[in-house]
C-alpha cells in the first residue's frame, strides 16, 4: 500500500521503487501508518510466540492507530468518525478472523469447534448489528447523496463490499443454525465448506476496503 501511493503521486509504475518518492511519502501520515502497522504487526508476532498477552494488545493498538492516520475519516479530523471507524474495525477483524481458524479446528476436533462456534455465534448476536450500523454511520457520513453509490468509483467499491458482507452474513447464519450444531455429530465437512467460502467473501470486503479507503477518492 505505501508503495502503491508512491506509485499514484509520480503517475508511474517506477514511483514504487523511488528512493526519493519513498523518502518523501515516508515523513507523511502514509510513513506513520506503515510504521505503526510494521510495529504491531511485530508485537502481535512476539507476543503470540511468547504468551505476552499484554503484548499482543499493544500490537492491536498499533495497528488499529495505523488504519486511523490515513484515509478518508483521518481526512475529516473527526474524532467521532475515528472512533466509528476504531469499532468498525475492531468488529470486523474479529469476524473475519475467526474464519480459518475455526475451518482448521472443524477438520481436527469437531467438538471444541462446536464449542467455539456456538460461542462466536452468541456473540455474534450483538457484534455483527453493531459492526452493521457502524458501517451505515461512516458511509453516511462519508456520501453527500444516496446516488453516488453508483455513480461515483468510490460507492461502486462500497456496493461490492455490502454485496460480499450480505454474503457473509448468509453464510454466518447457515452456520449457526445449522452446520455448528451438525459439529456435534463429528461431521465438520459442511461447516469448512460454508467457511471456505465466507472466507473468500471477506478478502472480497477487505479488498473492496482497501479500494475505496486508498485508491478510490470521496465523491
Amino acid at each position: 500500500g505505501f508503495a502503491v501511493q508512491a506509485a499514484a503521486l509520480t503517475g508511474t509504475a517506477a514511483g514504487a521503487v523511488d528512493p526519493v518518492m519513498l523518502g518523501l511519502l515516508w515523513s507523511t501520515a502514509q510513513g506513520t501508518a506503515l510504521a505503526l502497522f510494521a510495529g504491531g504487526g511485530l508485537a502481535i508476532c512476539l507476543g503470540a510466540a511468547f504468551g505476552l498477552r499484554w503484548l499482543e494488545v499493544a500490537g492491536i493498538a498499533a495497528l488499529l492507530s495505523g488504519f486511523l492516520a490515513t484515509g478518508h475519516v483521518a481526512e475529516r479530523a473527526s474524532i467521532w468518525l475515528s472512533l466509528v471507524l476504531g469499532a468498525h474495525l475492531l468488529i470486523a477483524a474479529w469476524w473475519v478472523g475467526i474464519l480459518l481458524p475455526l475451518h482448521r479446528l472443524a477438520a481436527t476436533d469437531p467438538g471444541r469447534a462446536a464449542e467455539v462456534g456456538e460461542r462466536f455465534g452468541r456473540l455474534a448476536l450483538a457484534a455483527i448489528p453493531a459492526l452493521l450500523v457502524l458501517g451505515v454511520t461512516l458511509a453516511i457520513s462519508l456520501l453527500e447523496r444516496t446516488d453516488q453509490l453508483w455513480t461515483t468509483d468510490y460507492g461502486r467499491a462500497l456496493l461490492v463490499k455490502v454485496a460480499a458482507i450480505a454474503a457473509m452474513l448468509a453464510l454466518g447464519g447457515a452456520n449457526k443454525l445449522r452446520h455448528v450444531p451438525a459439529l456435534r455429530e463429528g461431521s465438520g465437512t459442511e461447516l469448512r465448506r460454508s467457511l471456505s467460502v465466507e472466507l473468500v467473501a471477506g478478502l472480497v470486503v477487505l479488498t473492496a476496503s482497501a479500494a475505496f479507503s486508498t485508491i478510490a477518492g470521496l465523491p
